[in-house]
């Protein structure tokens, strides 16, 4: 009977060792059009082989797609870890990497774990963290999601977000969480590929609420200074893809949102107000139509005024913080001029049109010469200081105590329409070099503009910017 045993006791061996398969480093192994062969060895190698740190890793792309996919962007949970200092135990079979996984960074606890099916990811896919813990476990076929994805909080105890991919679609249900385990959001996807419910944008920041994958319903953006994600910057509702009804913005507010649904070039620059101030806006089927209210850090309210199809509605009431004093615009000239169309840069696109040009630099001063200015776009830049001071004057009366009279304004109006053509100019020559003086220093000098070349002394252009500072205009 001996023999008998001595047969089973190498049996034993071999299913402990994998059925003669052997393990070995990777130093160990040879590749032929990227098939992976022992020193010596004709036949693709079977069996395990260990990568050490120092070796070059064939496994960097595959962390890469376990850790860093499109679905799951920017996750604080699963950040860039992605180095060729891992140390991995691989399964080969007929010399490419078939089987189980683990990767470590040589303190023994596995950081990664996965299955190959000739070379390419298909099974379970383990992430760990520190502890051990799994924090993402991902299950792909063939090289691409398939079955159940989860990402856990960076302590492993709960799940923070969870979804379903059939054929390389999301199915099914889709579930957000706050670390705590809190509910933030969540939805199902459709047969068809559309999504109802609340979705949430990891890289944005955001909650939408959508039906059918158009955004309809609830709206947060959570402030990126807040790692919890508990405090709320934005806050509003859509109505079949587009905003509709109150908007609330904790803190300052992104001017760039307003420009093209506002018609009133004043509106985005009046939103400038301190950081801490908190802005609600009404919008109707996407247009601003409403109250638009400012208030600061102790509910007082700074500026009021309405919003009608985008245009600024009176009266503007503007409480200054300091002196407690309240102000009111109201004048339909006033108004107009804030709703007038900011041409400051489209003014400056025709090169016939490029105002006052530097001709020549003398010891006693600057000599300019007019030609190449045109004055349609002068009483249109006109118009727009004019507006310009007005929105100075409500938002800082104490710097800005004098806004443009409604006299000055109805006459920029009336030259801005009257005026269509270049006096003069010749756009066949080549305009010299632009002044480089802002738009109201340019002002004080075209106001002293008698026909020909005009000399401009040094202290003349500090006395106009001195002006200019103070908020002081030629035509106040």
């Amino acid at each position: 009977m001996k023999p008998v045993h001595c047969v089973a006791t190498l049996l034993t061996v071999a299913l402990l060792s994998g059925c003669g398969a052997s393990r070995i480093n990777a130093g160990q192994l040879d590749y032929d059009n990227g098939v992976a062969y022992k020193h010596g060895s004709t036949d693709p190698f079977t069996g395990e082989v260990h990568f050490g740190e120092d070796d070059q890793s064939p496994f960097t792309t595959v962390l890469v797609e376990l850790t860093r996919n499109e679905w799951i962007p920017q996750s604080p949970n699963l950040s860039p870890r992605i180095s060729l200092s891992y140390s991995c135990l691989s399964s080969f079979k007929n010399g490419v990497p078939d089987g189980f996984t683990q990767c470590d960074q040589g303190h023994g606890k596995a950081e990664f774990s996965f299955t190959l099916r000739d070379g390419r990811l298909d099974g379970e896919g383990v992430v760990y963290n520190t502890k051990g813990d799994k924090v993402f476990v991902t299950h792909w076929k063939n090289g691409a999601y398939d079955g159940t994805q989860k990402v856990y909080s960076l302590d492993g105890n709960n799940v923070v977000h969870e979804w379903s991919v059939e054929d390389g679609h999301k199915r099914g249900k889709e579930y957000w969480a706050y670390n705590n385990g809190d509910d933030l959001a969540e939805g199902k996807w459709s047969d068809d590929g559309k999504f109802s419910g609340t979705m949430f944008f990891p890289d944005e920041r955001t909650v939408y609420t959508l039906k059918d994958g158009v955004k309809d319903g609830d709206f947060k953006k959570f402030d990126y200074q807040d790692p919890n994600l508990k405090k709320v910057a934005v806050e509003g509702s859509y109505s079949n893809g587009r905003r509709d009804g109150t908007w609330t913005y904790h803190g300052q507010v992104p001017r760039d949102e307003f420009l093209e649904a506002s018609r009133s070039a004043g509106f985005p620059q009046l939103l400038a107000i301190p950081q801490e101030a908190t802005t609600t806006v009404t919008w109707k089927q996407g247009a601003l139509s409403g109250p638009v209210k400012i208030v600061d850090k102790d509910q007082h309210v700074l500026l009021a005024f309405t919003m009608v199809d985008g245009e600024i509605a009176a009266p503007i009431v503007r409480t200054d913080p300091e002196s407690g004093k309240r102000f009111t615009l109201s004048d339909d000239a006033t108004i107009r001029a804030m709703n007038a169309a900011n041409v400051r840069g489209s003014s400056m696109s025709d090169p016939s049109c490029l105002g006052p040009m530097l001709r020549q630099q003398t010891p006693g001063g600057v000599t300019y010469i007019f030609n190449y200015y045109c004055n349609v776009d002068y009483s249109r830049t006109h118009l727009s200081d004019l507006q310009s001071a007005t929105i100075n004057h409500l938002l800082d009366p104490v710097k800005f105590p004098d806004a443009p009279s409604d006299a000055a304004i109805s006459k920029a109006e009336a030259d801005a329409q009257a005026v269509s053509t270049p006096s003069h100019g010749n756009a066949s020559q080549e305009p010299s070099p632009i002044t480089g003086l802002n738009f109201c220093v340019d002002d004080w000098l075209r106001s002293s503009y008698k026909g020909g070349d005009v000399i401009a002394t040094q202290d003349q252009i500090d006395q106009w910017t001195k002006s200019c500072d103070q908020g002081k205009h030629p035509s106040n």
